[in-house]
C-alpha cells in the first residue's frame, strides 16, 4: 500500500496557506478601497485619501520611446533568441545519454525610466504629489517589435547583440502621461515649503496608488487576484495529497479521502477566520476614519471661533473710521454752507480746501460689505 511521503504534504500546507494569506490581502486592499470616499482636492485632510483628477506639470518630462509629456515613464528593450545547448540525462533503464535542446525567448538588453513630483489637479484645486515608491499603475506608451534592417532597432537599443539572437527586438514603454486621468490612494501631509497638503509616500500608509485605470477596474482586478489566489490554496492541498498517495501507481491508502476532507474543512475555517478578522480590522479603521475626521472638523470651528473676536474689531474700527470721516464731512458741509455766499474770506477759502482734500485722499466707504 503506497504511504503519504511528509514532505509534500507539509509543502502543500505551506504553499495553501501562502495562497490564504495574500488572498485575504489582496481582499482587504479591495475592501479599503470600496470603504475609502472620493474626495475633492479642495477638501483634503491629513491622512488616507482618494482622489480622482489629471497629471499636470510646469516641465513635463519626454518619454524615451514614444517621445510623449509625461511625469512618469518605464521603458524596455527585449532581444529574442534561440540557443542550442546539448544536455545529459538518464534513461529509464537508468542509461547515461545526451540530447541537444533548443531555448527560445526574450532577453532584456536595455531598460531605463525617469520620473518626477507632479500636481493632481481637478475642479477644485491642485495638490503636489510624490510619486516614489507607489504602486504605479502606468498606460501603455510604445509597443512594438522591429528587425534589423529597422532604424529602431539600433536607433535606441544597444549596439551590441545577445548570444543567439534572431535579429528581432521588442521596444515597449509605459508611463503616466501628461493630462491622463488618474485615480490615487495615499496618504496626505503637510507641506514644508508653504501652508498646503501633499501625497507621498508613508511608511505606515496602507496604500499608495497611481493608477490610470478607473477605481472600479482596480477594485475588480483585486478582486479577480483574491478569488484565484483563494482557489489555488484551496486546490494545492488536496493535490498534493493525492500525489503523495500515489507511488509506482499503487492505489492510496483508504484514509486518503478523509485527509483530503480534513484539510479541506480546515481550510474553509481558516478562511471564514481571517474574514472576520478582517472584517473586524475594517469596522476599526472606518471608526477611526470618522473620528480623525471630526477632530478636523474641530480643528476648524476652532480657528473660525478664533478668527471672530480679531475680526469684529477690524470691522468695529473700520465703522468707526467711517464714523468719524462723515462726521467731519458733515461738519465741514455745515459750516460752508453757514459762510455768506457773497464774501468769500480767508477762513472760507481754508475750509474748502480741507474739504477737496478730505474728499480726494478718502476711498468709497466700504463699511457695510465688512458686516455683510
Amino acid at each position: 500500500m503506497a504511504s503519504l511521503h511528509p514532505a509534500v504534504p507539509l509543502v502543500g500546507s505551506l504553499a495553501a496557506l501562502g495562497c490564504l494569506a495574500y488572498s485575504l490581502r489582496q481582499r482587504r486592499r479591495h475592501r479599503l478601497l470600496a470603504d475609502l470616499p472620493t474626495s475633492k482636492i479642495r477638501g483634503i485632510f491629513i491622512g488616507l485619501v482618494e482622489l480622482v483628477g489629471t497629471a499636470e506639470s510646469e516641465h513635463p518630462l519626454t518619454s524615451f520611446l514614444a517621445e510623449k509629456p509625461c511625469v512618469d515613464f518605464r521603458w524596455t528593450v527585449s532581444e529574442h533568441y534561440r540557443r542550442t545547448r546539448t544536455e545529459s540525462y538518464t534513461d529509464s533503464k537508468g542509461n547515461r545519454k545526451t540530447r541537444t535542446v533548443t531555448d527560445t525567448g526574450w532577453e532584456t538588453v536595455a531598460k531605463g525610466g525617469d520620473d518626477q513630483s507632479f500636481y493632481l489637479r481637478d475642479d477644485t484645486g491642485v495638490v503636489l504629489v510624490h510619486p516614489a515608491r507607489a504602486r504605479i499603475d502606468r498606460a501603455t506608451l510604445f509597443d512594438t517589435t522591429v528587425t534589423r534592417g529597422d532604424a529602431l532597432y539600433h536607433g535606441k537599443g544597444p549596439d551590441r547583440s545577445v548570444s543567439g539572437s534572431t535579429g528581432r527586438r521588442r521596444f515597449t514603454e509605459e508611463g503616466l502621461p501628461l493630462h491622463a486621468k488618474l485615480y490615487v490612494v495615499g496618504t496626505a501631509r503637510e507641506r514644508r515649503d508653504l501652508v498646503a497638503p501633499e501625497l507621498a509616500h508613508d511608511p505606515a500608509g496602507p496604500e499608495f496608488i497611481l493608477s490610470t485605470r478607473t477605481e472600479q477596474v482596480v477594485r475588480d482586478r483585486l478582486s479577480l487576484s483574491s478569488w484565484g489566489l483563494w482557489l489555488l490554496g484551496f486546490m494545492v492541498l488536496p493535490v498534493a495529497l493525492l500525489i503523495a498517495g500515489h507511488r509506482e501507481n499503487l492505489p492510496p491508502p483508504p484514509a486518503l479521502p478523509h485527509w483530503i476532507a480534513g484539510a479541506a474543512l480546515a481550510y474553509l475555517a481558516l478562511t471564514l477566520l481571517g474574514w472576520a478578522w478582517m472584517a473586524h480590522d475594517s469596522i476599526i479603521g472606518l471608526r477611526e476614519r470618522v473620528r480623525q475626521a471630526w477632530s478636523l472638523v474641530e480643528v476648524q470651528l476652532k480657528r473660525r471661533h478664533d478668527l471672530i473676536p480679531g475680526l469684529a474689531a477690524s470691522v468695529s474700527a473700520l465703522a468707526r473710521h467711517e464714523q468719524a470721516v462723515l462726521t467731519s464731512l458733515a461738519r465741514l458741509r455745515a459750516q460752508a454752507e453757514a459762510t455768506r455766499p457773497g464774501a468769500p474770506g480767508p477762513d472760507f477759502e481754508g475750509l474748502a480746501a480741507e474739504l477737496r482734500v478730505v474728499a480726494e485722499r478718502y476711498p468709497e466707504l466700504r463699511a457695510h460689505e465688512g458686516f455683510a
